[in-house]
């Protein structure tokens, strides 16, 4: 399975631990996990993995969008938005590579939790899991057509 995690770090509370609770609950049930999250988050997650008595690994590739382009735009909640944006195109790239290379059976995407941030993730051709999403938004028009 693929799991693309925006924020997905253990320790960090909010939405890093929801994305690191959920790929170790994944894993626990016994999947074959493969993570893209950031790897701003590396140094957290391999301290997480460590400190792990268990023989749960979930694979972890770390993707960020070009330097010249992505870091300085993590200040402020537009630069965060366009930053997510940016890092989902990169994520995409990465997730068609590496589904050439072997195959996923499912792609899961976990965070952001919001409707109005979308992902390319089901584009991949595979079955498609969105969520969990939090509540009380309205969709954009442009998402819910795709809506049964």
């Amino acid at each position: 399975m693929l799991v693309s995690a925006y924020a997905c770090a253990p320790g960090c509370g909010s939405e890093l631990e929801i994305g690191w609770s959920w790929v170790r609950a994944i894993a626990r049930a016994g999947h074959d996990v493969t993570v893209l999250t950031r790897a701003g988050y590396r140094v957290e997650i391999e301290a997480g993995l460590a400190r792990d008595a268990s023989n749960i690994r979930p694979s972890f590739t770390y993707v960020d969008p070009p330097d010249r382009i992505g870091r300085h735009l993590l200040m402020g909640r537009v630069g965060l938005q366009v930053h997510y944006w940016l890092w989902q195109r990169a994520a995409y790239r990465v997730a068609r590579r590496l589904h050439r290379e072997r195959p996923f059976e499912r792609v899961h995407h976990l965070t952001w939790q919001a409707i109005r941030y979308s992902t390319r993730m089901g584009d991949l051709g595979v079955p498609f899991v969105f969520g969990p999403v939090g509540g009380g938004e309205r969709a954009p028009i442009s998402l819910r057509f795709g809506y049964g």
